[in-house]
C-alpha cells in the first residue's frame, strides 16, 4: 500500500501547478474515477500496467570527448524511471488536442498505451533505438 501511495502522490506532484496541490490531487482523483468507469478494473493496477508499459530502461547521458559531445547510454535508476514514465504521460497527455479535461486526456492515453499506440510509448521506444544506435561509445562512460 506504502508503493501505492508514493506512486499517486508522485503522480499529483507532477500535475501541480502554481503550487495548488489540492487541484492537482483533485485532478488525480478524478483521472483514477474514470480510469475505474473506462476499464471496470481497479485503477490503481491498471495505471501501474501502463506505467510499466513505458518506463525507461535506459537514458541518455552527455559525455564531452575529444571535443564533441557523445551521448552514452546508461541505466536508469530505480526510482526514476518511474518519475519520467509518468511525465512523459502527462506531456503526451497534454499534447492531446480537444476541449477535453486533463483528467479525459490521461484516460485516453493509458487506454492507448495499455493498447500499444500510445504517443508516450512511441517516446520510450525511441530513445531506445537512439541507445541501441550509440552502444559504441559505452567504452567512453
Amino acid at each position: 500500500m506504502r508503493l501505492q501511495r508514493n506512486f499517486l502522490s508522485v503522480l499529483a506532484n507532477s500535475l501541480l501547478k502554481n503550487g495548488k496541490k489540492s487541484k492537482a490531487e483533485g485532478i488525480c482523483f478524478d483521472f483514477l474515477y474514470k480510469l475505474r468507469l473506462e476499464t471496470k478494473q481497479n485503477p490503481v493496477i491498471v495505471l501501474n500496467a501502463a506505467i510499466n508499459k513505458i518506463k525507461p530502461i535506459v537514458t541518455l547521458k552527455g559525455k564531452r570527448v575529444a571535443g564533441t559531445n557523445l551521448k552514452i547510454p546508461a541505466l536508469v535508476v530505480s526510482g526514476r524511471d518511474i518519475s519520467v514514465a509518468i511525465k512523459w504521460l502527462i506531456d503526451a497527455a497534454i499534447i492531446r488536442g480537444g476541449d477535453q479535461k486533463i483528467s479525459d486526456k490521461l484516460v485516453q492515453e493509458v487506454l492507448d498505451i495499455l493498447a500499444n499506440r500510445g504517443s508516450s510509448l512511441k517516446k520510450k521506444n525511441e530513445l531506445h533505438k537512439l541507445a541501441l544506435v550509440n552502444r559504441p561509445f559505452l567504452k567512453f562512460m
